[in-house]
Order: C-alpha cells, then structure tokens, then sequence
C-alpha cells in the first residue's frame, strides 16, 4: 500500500481488467479473433513521456504477483539505492497474451459454394519450409467446407471442399524463397464431383476430379470460415501466418481459360479490373494505413491486422534497379513498381495490453527520468522488470533554459528481445546479442533494426506499445562497469547537470517530432548519448531554431544518422534500412528505401536531405566494439571555450576525457565531413561537392590506428583513414544562424560525469550559450 513518501499530489488507480487467456473471448481492441501467444514473466509499457500533472497508464502482463513502484531516478547511476519511491501497490498475477501475426481479414466472404470459382494471386515467400502458410483462404482448419491456397514444405497447394487428401491439389516442384510466383486455382463444382485446377505462373501444373462433390445441404452448412489473406482458420482464430509478400489478388465467378491466366500473369502485377469481371479484386495500391479496398465496388474490403508492411513493390519491379544515391526517383511515377504487401508470422506493432496502473504524476514533479518498477520473486530470486519514461515540464510552466532530448528512438531501434526474461534489481551487463540468451522463449517476436524477422523479412519498423527492454535505466554495455548505453549513459549527463545546479527539461524524440514548441524559450538543446534515430521533421525543427539564433550542445555519436518517421496510429517506427555492412538486411535492395506516408526517400539521413553535418557540424566515422575506449587531445587551447569564464587548465597536446584509465572516445565517433571525403576514394554521384561549412573550430580530437567509415557510410567498405582522426570536440558557428558545441563520441555523457576538465569545458560552453552556472 501507500509507501507514505510523497502522498500528495499522486493518485493511483488499479483498473480491474478481465484476463485475456484466449482470442476466442470478445475482439480485442477492434482486432479480429487471433491465435494468442503466451509471454512468461512480468512486462510493461506506457507511454513514453507525460507532462507533469497528467496521468500515465501501464500496460501490464504478469504471471507472478509482483510490487508495483512508482520512482523518480536517484542520484546514484549503476544502483537503485537512491531512487525516490512515490508510491508502491501489490500487483496481481494476470497473465495476458499477445497476438503476433500479420493478415488481411474480411467481413464479406466470397461465395465459397458458387458453382465454378478461380482464384488468382501473386506471392513472393520468405519462408518456404516448415509448418503451412496461407496464402488466401476461407477455411478453417477443424471443419469442412472452404477453400483455400497454401505453401507447406515448399510446395503450393489448393485445398477446396472437404480437408481431405481426395480434396487437395499441389504443385509438383518447391518453389524458392524471395522470388515471385503467380498462382491461380479454378474450382468447378459439378453433379458428379469437383474439379480443381492449379495454376503457376501461367502454365496449368495440376488438375484433379473428385468424387465425393460436397452439397449445399451437408457439411458445408457448418459455420463458415472468414476471408483471409495471409492466413486462414486456426479453429476459430486467424493462424498459419504467411511469411512473404502479396500482390493482386481476384477472385472470379468463372473458370478462366488458359489464355485469361496467362494474361494475367504477364501483366506481372499491374493488371486493372478487366474481363471477365471480377467479383473481388486488391491492387494493394493504398501504399498506406491499415485498410485494403476492393476495386470492384463489390464490398470485400479487407483490415490489415498488425499492419504488414507496405512500399516494397511489386511482381514488376526491380528494387535492385533503383541507385540508392538516385535524389530524383519517385516510387508514385515509376510506372512498373507496383504494388504489394509485406506480411510477418511475428509482425507485432501493439500488445494490446489494458491499463492495469494508471498513475497522476505530481503537478510540481521535476522533470527528468521516471520508472514504473515491478519487483517480484521466482525460484528465490528477486527480479525486476523497469519501465522507464519522461516526466515533461508542465506547459503553463516557464520553460528551463536548457531542454535535454531523450534518445528513445535510439532504445527502441535496439529493442531486440521485448519479452525477454527478467533480471535481478540494480545493475547488469548487457550488451545487444546477450540479451537474447537470457530469452527463454525463442517464438517470441524479437527483431528489431538490427534484427530480420524470423522469416527473413527485414525490419522497417519497430512497435511502440510493446515493452521495451533497452530503456532499463540500468543497464551497462558490454561488461562495463562505468559506462552503460541509452538510458544508462544520458543519465550521466542529467546527474551532472542536477550536481551543478542547472535547470533543465527533457523531452523524447517523439516530443521534439510532435511539436516544435519544446524549444520555444530554450537558450539551449542539448541532445546525448547516442542519438541515431531522427525523423525529418525533428530535424527542420531544430535547424529553424538554430537559424533563429539558438544553440546546440550534442553529447552525442552516431547522431542524426538514420531517419524514421511514425505511422498515424503513434503505434510504430518506420526506418528503411539497407545493407548488412550499416547493420541492415541482406535482402534490403535501395528501391524500397522509400517510407509509404509520404514516398519520400528513407535510410541515412545524408542521402534523404538532412545531412547530420549540416545540423550538428559532425558526422557518423564509424564503429567498433573492440576498441579500446581512448581520450582526446587538445588542439586549441588558447580557445576562449578553455578559458573563460573558468580556466579548464589543458595545455596544447595535453590528453583529457578519461577515468581510471579509460577514454572517453569509443565504439561510435563522429568526425567532420572533411575528414570522411578524404577516407573516400570515389565519392557517391552527386556528392562530390561536400566540404566543411564554414565557422568550425576544432578544439579537441581523437587519433587512432582504426579504420573508419567512408562517405558511404558501409561498414564492409571502411577504408584507411588519412587523417588519422576518429573524434572531434567541435565549435560551430554556422553561417546560417546558431551556434553548435558538438563532442563526437557516444560516450560523451560519461565522460562530462566523471572527468572535471570536461566538465569545466561544458560550463564554459554553456556560459557562453547564455546559461550562467547558478550561484552556490
């Protein structure tokens, strides 16, 4: 019950929510019924910012009782000693599922007993072995009646009439993963039996008459099956998810002459509504949201259930063709791209979860990093699951002088295991690979940016309203024991701004996307860690408050690298990733790099527009994990950032950024772009003109035998580096409005915490920016 620290002002109500154990009870929030998934442990989520006064709600799933907690982050970063507990309740034992799984449902069924009937549809695999897929069926699989196309074992088949083996009809050869096929089945119900007709890419592969003809007035009087694609009746729930892409799909009142299918088929997608009429027809053409039309008029339209992924094009299109430097292809002119739908066994974008905690957060609360903490114990262990968020300032507030942007599109894109098991309290080493082995349940959903599906799909996007597992604020990278990624390492720099006195506000990326006036008032932004991940949005807002004379401080590596943009629903982030050598998909090829809101270009924000250079003065040099982390030098010390208001006491070539003997330069850096064109010995076509904006000064850096990145920015093709420098320090005063003070290494916030002279550097910076260290 109520812990009695802070009473006031904190309001807690635990919503009585019915336990889902199955999809067969009522539709989940507006979701079809759908075959579930259990999820073992304790596992949250709730929004990820609240402004102060406002209420939060979790979303929970627990199999064990636990102790829920409300805490604001303590002045200790590796440990849980000082965190400031609000309010704490007993949480029960309520396990919820989750529903994995992308298909289109319909409400209209064709006629499945109509007396002739084809079927046709294009489908590119992406798994081909293991357990059935639907490709299109209205069938379920515990009664008879329906119809139904399906890949099992590597081979296309047609089940119609009665499941049986006398009913089935398959294609003789396997077919291969990630290529297009085309398929139509012809179902002719006759006096004398059925005959079943199975096409593949245009040339008849299998024909069957049976016997034992199913009435009208038999067993097809049994509950009919939904219309589904990429799916069909697990029971009485959508399963046999399909892993691939789908493309024009039809349905006719007819049985289509040899010359009708191979017409078909050579239209390679792009076909029209032609004759014969068809009774149902899906171009997929929307390229968008969550709806998918039937051109005919004729009702069938279709929800796409946890969303598929769309601009992949279709059975016409090359995306190999497409050059991913091209700045004037447009995917809405190119008349052979076509169109089609991606769909993912494991597509998870929302678990649907009730709100089990909602919780009114103190109208005075200061802003910063905030948990919901669940505690609870297994086998004798304490374990615990944090969800951590941001406590905005209040609107009607004066703004602080200085705002921090959170990275959280940077945790998610690296929320490789959602559901993985729980930890003990405190500190724990992790890095990205470790944690899933500390999964148990391998079925879970568990690709993330860095990650292909389980089928080999490449991600292109992440969910937002599922757990998340790299934003446990205590979390440490890779063994160490002084330096942690995401929320571990931006907490060094809040730390640090709360042990000088400096007043502050943080906001997430999703804040800085939604709305530029987080940096109205602001004499300073200040963006840590490793902020990666920036919609182009968030970057015009920033770059129109530094032309209207505002001032960046980036603490940062890796920074404005990729972008990603947010579907309507807020549930999801889109990136377009491509190449394993940037820690894509091998299977991304540039000519689906491009986001379906807007068409628009996706990937590395220097090939969309928005060079992270031209807004931050530095841009990515590259990564490794096995190098030893390293300090910077001074080069210019003579400086008035070295020297006023507070003597930081570095001469020229004297080494800072470091403690007990670790640097502060490693695993990602940032350079000047200059440096990147000299380690390129062919530039990409048209950007053979980039050189330094004018302004810059660079007042440390970091030298070092590694290789880094080219221009290209491809992992597999970095090249020596002539200049010898993987990391700057660097002060911009751009051309174009506004100052930047930018150090390029992902470990910057550890570094400003624990070594005074980069510190005393930051506060003279910030002096200089117009934020006067308070008075003691």
């Amino acid at each position: 019950m109520n812990s009695g620290i802070c009473p006031v002002a904190i309001v807690l109500m635990t919503l009585a929510c019915a336990v889902a154990t199955s999809a067969e009870n009522a539709e989940i929030r507006n979701m079809p019924p759908h075959l579930p998934k259990r999820v073992n442990g304790v596992h949250a989520y709730a929004a990820q910012s609240v402004a102060a006064g406002e209420e939060i709600g979790f979303h929970v799933s627990s199999t064990e009782k636990y102790r829920f907690s409300l805490v604001r982050l303590g002045a200790e970063p590796h440990s849980t000693a000082k965190d400031k507990t609000l309010f704490t309740e007993v949480g029960a034992i309520a396990p919820r599922p989750i529903f994995p799984g992308s298909y289109v449902h319909f409400a209209k069924p064709v006629d499945r007993n109509a007396a002739k009937l084809t079927v046709s549809c294009w489908f590119r695999p992406f798994r081909v072995n293991g357990p059935r897929q639907a490709i299109i069926a209205q069938q379920r699989d515990d009664s008879h009646g329906g119809f139904g196309l399906f890949l099992e074992g590597g081979k296309v088949f047609l089940v119609a009439g009665q499941q049986s083996k006398d009913h089935r009809v398959e294609v003789p050869k396997k077919v291969k993963a990630r290529r297009w096929y085309h398929v139509a089945a012809s179902i002719s119900r006759k006096k004398t039996g059925v005959e079943l007709t199975l096409w593949l890419d245009g040339k008849q592969v299998k024909q069957s008459s049976q016997l034992d003809a199913v009435s009208k007035n038999g067993s097809n009087k049994k509950e009919a099956a939904p219309l589904r694609i990429g799916a069909s009746g697990h029971g009485k729930l959508a399963g046999h998810f399909f892993d691939g892409d789908v493309a024009c799909c039809a349905f006719y009142g007819a049985e289509l002459s040899k010359e009708q299918i191979q017409k078909i088929y050579r239209r390679r997608g792009l076909a029209t509504i032609h004759d014969p009429k068809p009774l149902a027809f899906w171009d997929f053409s929307a390229e968008t949201g969550s709806d998918l039309r039937d051109a005919t008029g004729n009702g069938h339209d279709g929800q796409i259930v946890n969303q598929g992924t769309w601009m992949v094009g279709g059975p016409s299109f090359d995306a190999g063709s497409v050059n991913k430097y091209d700045k004037r292809y447009d995917p809405r002119k190119d008349p052979k791209r076509g169109h089609a739908l991606r769909l993912a066994s494991d597509d998870l974008y929302d678990c649907r979860w009730p709100i089990v905690h909602r919780v009114r957060i103190p109208k005075n609360a200061k802003s910063g990093f905030y948990c919901g903490r669940f505690d609870y114990k297994k086998n004798g262990k304490s374990l615990q699951h944090n969800v951590t968020f941001v406590v905005r300032a209040k609107a009607q507030v004066r703004p602080a002088p200085i705002v921090v942007l959170a990275a959280t599109n940077t945790w998610r894109a690296y929320n490789w295991y959602p559901f993985t098991d729980n930890r003990p309290a405190g500190r724990h080493n992790w890095g990205s690979g470790e944690v899933g082995r500390s999964t148990t349940d391998k079925s879970l959903p568990s690709y993330c940016l860095y990650r292909d599906h389980q089928s080999g799909q490449p991600t292109y996007k992440v969910g937002l309203n599922v757990p998340c597992e790299t934003g446990d604020p205590y979390r440490c990278y890779r063994g160490s024991d002084l330096w942690g990624q995401w929320v571990a390492n931006e907490r060094l720099a809040h730390l640090w701004l709360d042990r000088h006195g400096y007043q502050y506000d943080v906001i997430t990326d999703m804040d800085l996307h939604a709305n530029a006036d987080h940096l109205k008032g602001r004499k300073v932004l200040m963006i840590l860690g490793h902020s990666e991940y920036w919609s182009a949005k968030a970057y015009k807002t920033v770059e129109r408050y530094l032309k209207s004379g505002g001032n960046v401080v980036v603490l940062s590596a890796n920074s404005v690298f990729w972008r990603v943009e947010f579907d309507d629903t807020s549930s999801a982030m889109h990136c377009r990733k491509f190449g394993t050598g940037m820690l894509g998909s091998a299977w991304t090829k540039p000519g689906e790099l491009y986001h379906g809101k807007d068409s628009s270009r996706g990937g590395l924000m220097r090939f969309c527009g928005y060079p992270g250079w031209g807004l931050i003065g530095l841009e990515t040099a590259g990564w490794c994990h096995g190098m030893k982390f390293m300090p910077y030098t001074a080069t210019k010390t003579e400086h008035f950032l070295f020297n006023k208001p507070h003597k930081v006491g570095l001469k020229s070539g004297e080494q800072f950024g470091f403690f007990k003997n670790i640097g502060m330069v490693g695993h990602e850096y940032d350079v000047r772009p200059s440096i990147l064109v000299k380690a390129t010995p062919k530039m990409p076509p048209g950007y053979e003109g980039v050189k330094d904006p004018s302004g810059m000064t660079v007042l440390a850096e970091c030298r070092s035998k590694n290789k880094i990145a080219d221009y290209h920015a491809n992992e597999n093709m970095q090249r020596v580096n002539p200049s010898g420098v993987c990391s700057e320090i660097l002060y911009w005063q751009r051309p174009n409005g506004g100052r930047v003070f930018n150090i390029g290494s992902v470990a910057a916030p550890w570094g400003l915490y624990y070594d005074r002279r980069v510190g005393l550097l930051v506060q003279n910076v910030l002096d200089h920016f117009g934020v006067k260290l308070p008075s003691p």
